[in-house]
């Protein structure tokens, strides 16, 4: 009979053992899981904001040619500006709940 109890008792412990070692090996492939659909969600984040960047470069170019004779360069600004606050929202989009970044323009 005792042989009986202390082999069940060393079998409860392996199971113990086993379900243990299962619940870290889940955890960590969870962590992994998460970490990576927070870089996927920072390179959309990254290829929003480059499009951004370009048009403000633009704007920046443009704007040094604001004291020019050329009558159009205002209009330009203005249709760019238009361009980068669309980009700027749809950034607001992409940034959400989940990457909890402050957003100001």
């Amino acid at each position: 009979m005792s042989n009986s109890k202390s082999l069940l008792l060393l079998f409860f412990g392996f199971l113990v053992l086993l379900v243990l070692l299962g619940h870290l090996f889940i955890s960590e492939r969870n962590a992994s899981i998460r970490a990576i659909e927070k870089e996927r969600h920072g390179l959309t984040y990254i290829d929003q904001l480059r499009e951004s960047l370009e048009y403000i470069q633009k704007h920046r170019g443009m704007a040094l040619l604001v004291g020019s004779d050329d009558e159009s360069v205002p209009i330009k600004l203005a249709e760019i500006r238009s361009i980068i606050d669309e980009t700027f929202f749809a950034l607001r989009g992409v940034n959400g709940p989940s990457l909890k970044a402050p957003l100001a323009v």
